[in-house]
């Protein structure tokens, strides 16, 4: 009798040289999907990966576009990458796509719907052999300054436990290359820093969701959280379910009955801690000096997370708008009317809030040319700041068609736009061919005319020629 394993490999045999004769296709096993989250300077690096270059290649190259979820354990809060068949994303295509769409990415539930396609809060890319193990998958780096994304990763992060899911854009499932449509995947989630604001008498500290879900889910763990501010210590410490201890000092001795501490548990599984002082020398000291913390979780002799190094959580004083990073403002298309694009300024990462933290006027902003947005200081900041962007003509469309007349080039009528310049590619480069200033918006070229155009609309300012952009080049 034969034994097990030889029988085995019998079968596998005969399987084998079935499918050379008989053209079935054997499939590999599915590459492990896995999920991994953690922040770097202000963004929250989310990865997807674990395919082959295979289910890769052939999941983003559906003929019905593809989508992929990363869907929290209680089906509240889901993040989707997925091809934009409406190309209204400025996003561009992931590495091994082939079609013409662009990507764009989402964020639902947690209180919260954000797609790409309307703001700009994510950046994303294919990781074409990049992923751990060098597999294959997506990257997805979330602007954890921005104060909606940053209210939305708690509900994400709050357990590890994740779903993924593959589609097409039409929310089907699918299963291209061997690839499983859903995995249920427990992430490893990254530390998320502490936030801190000032309000009346004291401090909010809040201890974010995958920090505070570390500590409850290790037996014996122990969180505390240090405060420091001029002379003042706070030091909270948990050892088991919400119930915890306070001591306090001002420079060596002990002040307890003058601070109160209360910890409140958040809807997404953090905690946020309010310090407040009753003595009026530790309120001044809270309003206007620097506040760090030490915050570890500490489990066996051991550190879960966290660090014995102070990080500094709240600026002393006011803090100067002019000392902070304000992002440039892109180039702007002539409307006619005036254009008010929001300029981005972080303190740390963290993104100031517009009649929080700072006021906004506007300078020259209907008009071609350069406009101004001045900055004025607010709250917990002072000062102003200028910042300038440019004003132009929109960028010109150009066609081409045949009619009773021959061969004819038609473009767009631009705002502002006092002429329009059209060249053609000469040896290499684009050349002067004719420039319109009559207002026309089309020409009849010689049917036999043949090369590569394109044009642009100029306008003016104070005597200075403003040009748009080119156009798309037509090919004759």
């Amino acid at each position: 009798m034969l034994s097990k394993k030889i029988r085995a490999m019998l079968m596998a045999a005969v399987i084998l040289v079935a499918s050379l004769f008989c053209g079935i296709t054997v499939s590999a096993k599915s590459t492990g999907i896995s999920v991994s989250g953690k922040y770097s300077n202000g963004t929250y690096i989310l990865q997807v990966y674990g395919l082959t270059k295979k289910q890769y290649d052939a999941f983003v190259n559906q003929e019905k576009g593809f989508r992929v979820n990363i869907t929290s354990g209680d089906g509240k809060c889901n993040v989707f990458l997925a091809t934009d068949l409406t190309k209204r994303s400025d996003g561009e295509t992931l590495a091994g796509y082939k079609g013409d769409n662009k990507v764009y990415v989402g964020l639902k539930g947690n209180k919260l719907s954000m797609l790409s396609t309307l703001s700009d809060f994510c950046e994303f890319t294919g990781l074409y052999g990049k992923a751990p193990g060098k597999t294959y998958g997506f990257r997805l780096a979330l602007d954890a300054g921005d104060r909606d994304v940053a209210g939305f990763l708690p509900g994400l992060t709050r357990d590890p436990a994740v779903k993924v899911t593959f589609e097409d854009v039409y929310r089907s499932k699918v299963t291209p290359g061997g690839l499983s449509s859903e995995h249920s995947v427990n992430a490893v989630w990254g530390d998320a820093p502490l936030t801190a604001e000032r309000c009346t008498n004291g401090v909010q500290v809040s201890i974010p969701t995958e920090n505070y879900y570390k500590y409850t889910a290790t037996k014996g763990a122990e969180m505390s959280l240090t405060l420091k501010f001029g002379s003042y210590t706070v030091k909270t410490v948990f050892s088991g379910g919400t119930g915890y201890t306070v001591t306090a000092d001002r420079s060596g001795k002990d002040y307890i009955d003058n601070v109160t501490v209360k910890g409140k548990l958040t809807e997404h599984g953090g905690i946020t801690m309010t310090c407040t002082l009753s003595d009026k020398t530790g309120r001044k000291a809270l309003s206007s000096k620097a506040v760090s913390a030490v915050f570890r979780v500490t489990a066996n002799g051991r550190t879960i997370c966290g660090s014995t190094k102070a990080a500094k959580l709240l600026p002393g004083g006011k803090t100067k708008l002019s000392t902070l990073t304000v992002e440039e403002i892109a180039v702007q298309e002539y409307q006619g009317k005036a254009i008010t694009p929001q300029p981005v300024i972080r303190d740390g990462y963290m993104k100031l809030r517009k009649g929080t933290d700072y006021t906004i006027t506007y300078k020259n902003n209907a008009a071609l040319g350069t406009a101004s947005i001045v900055l004025r200081g607010k709250g917990a900041y002072t000062g102003t700041v200028t910042v300038k962007f440019s004003i132009v003509p929109s960028t010109e469309k150009l066609a081409s068609r045949y009619n009773e007349s021959g061969l004819v080039l038609s473009w767009w009528k631009v705002n502002g736009a006092e002429r329009y310049e059209l060249e053609k590619l000469d040896g290499g480069e684009f050349k002067p061919f004719m420039t319109f200033t009559d207002g026309s918006l089309s020409v009849a070229l010689p049917e036999d005319t043949t090369g590569s155009f394109r044009i642009r609309a100029v306008g003016s300012s104070k005597g200075v020629d403003i040009p748009g952009g080119w156009s798309d080049i037509i090919e004759i």
